[in-house]
């Protein structure tokens, strides 16, 4: 894993995967949905829970719109 750990939203989620999709993974994950939407989180508070796959999609996304944003 890189050092890049962005802040990820639903927002950046939800371009790769469907919002009910994050939830259920969320969910069978133990983590807080709710606090997620509202909050989100780092991508290594998302890792090793069975997001691991998921997250670096995410993150290699906001990488390439990052350097595409300058």
């Amino acid at each position: 894993m890189s050092d890049f750990d962005p802040h990820l939203t639903i927002a950046d989620l939800r371009v790769l995967f469907c919002v009910k999709g994050v939830k259920k993974q969320m969910d069978a994950a133990g983590l807080d949905f709710a606090s997620f939407i509202k909050k989100g989180a780092k991508a290594s508070e998302l890792r090793g829970v069975g997001l691991d796959a998921q997250v670096d999609r995410a993150v290699e996304f906001v990488k390439a719109r990052d350097a595409a944003n300058g």
